[in-house]
C-alpha cells in the first residue's frame, strides 16, 4: 500500500525517482528500492521526508484514511476552549452555514436567517449588529 502510494503521488506530481531523491533528500538507491517494492516497510524518517516532498500528510501516503488533518486539529483545540454556550451557538451557526443559510442570531442580531448567497445583506445586517456594539465573538 506504502509503495503503491508513493508511485502515485509521484508519478501524479511528473516526479521521476531521481528528482524525488534530490527533493526529499533520501537517497537514490534507497527511494529506487522503495519504488521497486524491494524495500516494503520504508522507515518513518524516509516517510517524513517523502510525504515533505510530495506535499501530503503521511496518512495519505501509508493509505490512512478518515484522518484528521492539521487545520482539523487547531479547529478542534479552539473549539475545546468554548464553554456551552458557545459551543451551542457555534454548532447552530455551522449547521445554517451548511444550509447556505446564516443565521443572525448567531452574530447577536435579530432571529431570522438569510441565504449566504446574498453575501451583501449579510456584510450589511453584520455592520449593524457592529455599530450597536455587539460582541461578535464566539
Amino acid at each position: 500500500m506504502i509503495v503503491e502510494n508513493i508511485n502515485k503521488i509521484r508519478k501524479q506530481k511528473n516526479l521521476t525517482i531521481k528528482e524525488l531523491s534530490n527533493i526529499s533528500g533520501v537517497p537514490f538507491s534507497t527511494l529506487n528500492k522503495i519504488c521497486s517494492n524491494i524495500t516494503k516497510d520504508p522507515h518513518i524518517s524516509i516517510l517524513l521526508k517523502l510525504s515533505k516532498a510530495l506535499n501530503c500528510d503521511i496518512n495519505t501516503l501509508c493509505g490512512i484514511k478518515n484522518t484528521i488533518n492539521f487545520q482539523d486539529e487547531i479547529i478542534f483545540d479552539k473549539i475545546k476552549k468554548l464553554n456551552s454556550k458557545q459551543k451551542d451557538k457555534l454548532i447552530n451557526y455551522i449547521d445554517s452555514y451548511i444550509d447556505n443559510k446564516v443565521s443572525l442570531i448567531a452574530f447577536g442580531g435579530e432571529n431570522k436567517t438569510i441565504d449566504i448567497k446574498n453575501s451583501n445583506l449579510i456584510d450589511k445586517k453584520i455592520q449593524e449588529i457592529k455599530k450597536d456594539n455587539i460582541d461578535l465573538d464566539f
